[in-house]
């Protein structure tokens, strides 16, 4: 079981740091576009994004291993 686990929080954290490096790429491009603020506002919404996601991964890892834990026994 821990090795799903560990599976698991493996994939979902290569899926968080892919969203994290396009949106930052997409930061920095549209702040040399748009001006240094509409980077700002990007990279901000990244950040929240990015927060959100690691949140709900150790939720819902903690979440299904438990509960797998609890129905094995």
């Amino acid at each position: 079981m821990d090795d799903a686990k560990d599976e698991i929080e493996e994939k979902l954290r290569n899926g968080e740091f892919a969203f994290s490096f396009v949106g930052t790429i997409t930061a920095l491009l549209m702040g040399n576009v748009f001006g240094i603020v509409f980077g700002a506002v990007i990279i901000t919404i990244v950040g929240l994004i990015f927060s959100f996601l690691v949140s709900a991964r150790i939720i819902v890892t903690d979440v299904l291993c438990y509960e797998r834990a609890v129905l094995n026994h």
